[in-house]
């Protein structure tokens, strides 16, 4: 393709924008001036979001998966990488049987080093940009879907008991209370989550408040977990798996706190990451498919400019089967948007947390897209880096910075 633009076989080429920067014709590429032979849009056709896919029922090779992907973001965001000293496979130690995460950084290089190896002299940046974020709705009907509150044998014994059990995690290193706007924000969470399986109850949700955790296994007597990150049930300090990380089912993330700790110091960025936990081991998937549309439902809500006077506007969901079709305006009429659950938990709060660059929705849209390769700060579990950080100048182009 590059050929074909350059003798004039074409007159436009389509393709992706790392792929064009990380090309021949990088060196002929003007973003600003038009002074140079090529210039790239700032219209886009779409905008990929690559992932890996993994077997639902190995767990262990998932966390894994993402743990490589998590600690490689990570030690970039901090600032170490690729070191030949500290690589078994370079040095000649023997492989012991261990995992550890930070191998794949000093063997291959953080996330950084392994994007600009493909890209050349482009840089990689780090905005600073909206976290709370899900995939948009797509097809949600279903002529012959089950309810899978009654074909589900998990979720029909919660609803047999009459309560969804929910227990939220005060975490101590980041002086959560019970009146933190986290803890009220989860709170409004499990209520929602109520509000579909008993149809309409929300006092239906049990809520305990825990002040410690065992991370080495789930515990048994709640449905669900709100307060915890994946990174606290996969992983501890020096980055290896926990031994029954499989215990944990991660979900998606509804709050990202503001402040990033690392060797006991706290700095400035996006820091953990709250997100839904249930149990691995139990049989039912569905609970957790459950909770991730609801939230879904939440932020989809937001993006729509919906809210509690205008519910019904909310499309029916079907998937899930009789009985439900109406789970995501049920929920939006409860609880509202995210901004909706988020400002009144926040003057309900100690007023010691506020919301920060991080807690609101990414609109996804192509307006918000990068215009320069770019690394985002862990849309799902991230942490951004201290300082602050900018961009190498190449002469006679000009970048933007970003400042936390």
């Amino acid at each position: 393709m590059e050929k074909s633009l350059r003798d004039g076989t074409c007159n436009v080429l389509l393709s992706d924008t790392y792929r064009i920067l990380g090309s021949s014709l990088q060196e002929d590429i003007d973003f600003v001036s038009n002074t140079r032979k090529y210039v790239v849009s700032d219209m886009y056709i779409s905008r990929k979001q690559l992932g890996p896919v993994m077997r639902a029922n190995d767990v262990e090779w998932r966390h894994i998966v993402e743990g490589t992907r998590y600690w490689s973001s990570r030690a970039f965001h901090v600032g170490f990488g690729k070191d030949d000293s500290s690589c078994p496979a370079k040095n000649g130690d023997e492989f012991d049987g261990s995992i550890n995460f930070f191998n794949g950084v000093h063997c291959v290089g953080n996330l950084g080093e392994i994007f600009q190896r493909s890209l050349g002299s482009h840089v990689i940046g780090v905005p600073t940009i909206p976290m709370i974020d899900v995939v948009k709705l797509g097809d949600l009907n279903c002529n012959d879907c089950e309810n899978i509150l009654t074909t589900d044998s998990y979720l029909r014994q919660i609803v047999d008991a009459g309560k969804l059990k929910c227990g939220i995690y005060l975490d101590p290193l980041l002086n959560i209370t019970t009146t933190s706007v986290s803890t009220l924000i989860a709170e409004q969470f499990c209520r929602a989550i109520a509000v579909v399986i008993f149809q309409g109850k929300p006092n239906a949700a049990e809520i305990t408040h825990l002040e410690e955790i065992d991370f080495s296994e789930f515990p048994e007597e709640f449905d669900i977990i709100l307060g915890t990150s994946w990174r606290e049930v996969t992983s501890n300090d020096e980055g290896y798996l926990l031994p029954r990380a499989d215990e944990w089912a991660p979900n998606v993330a509804y709050f990202f706190h503001d402040k990033f700790i690392f060797n006991g110091t706290k700095f400035n960025g996006v820091g953990k990451a709250d997100t839904f936990m249930t149990s691995a081991k139990r049989s039912s998937k569905s609970i957790a498919q459950l909770v991730a549309s609801i939230f879904t439902a939440i932020v989809d809500a937001q993006r729509r400019g919906i809210s509690r006077a205008n519910s019904k506007k909310m499309p029916l969901v079907e998937f899930f089967g009789e009985g439900l079709e109406f789970m995501a305006r049920d929920v939006v009429a409860f609880a509202g948007n995210y901004d909706d659950i988020f400002e009144e938990a926040y003057a309900k709060s100690d007023g010691l947390t506020e919301r920060g660059d991080w807690n609101v929705v990414l609109q996804n849209s192509g307006v918000d897209s990068a215009k320069l390769p770019t690394i985002f700060c862990l849309v799902n579990h991230g942490m951004c880096p201290p300082t602050e950080y900018g961009f190498e100048i190449v002469p006679d182009v000009y970048y933007w910075d970003w400042e936390y």
